[in-house]
């Protein structure tokens, strides 16, 4: 079944995510990008976790592809 999600902008507020992890998830040119990777997944988790719960909802229902006009 198709949901329609309307538009794809969802909002997070007052993301926690610290100064070193922003760094490490920026750093194009570090050594060991696992580590570049693993920072930027603490920040995609943090971002989520901040979401409204409409817009988790949302966002849960696009990764599934459960909306036809996306």
């Amino acid at each position: 079944m198709a949901i329609d999600l309307g538009d794809r902008i969802i909002v997070a507020e007052n993301v926690e995510v610290d100064m070193d992890t922003l760094r490490r998830a920026k750093d194009i040119g570090h050594e060991m990008p696992h580590k570049r990777l693993e920072a930027a997944l603490e920040v995609i988790k943090a971002v989520e976790k901040a979401l409204y719960p409409d817009d988790r909802k949302r966002l849960e229902l696009y990764m599934r592809g459960n909306d036809a006009t996306i």
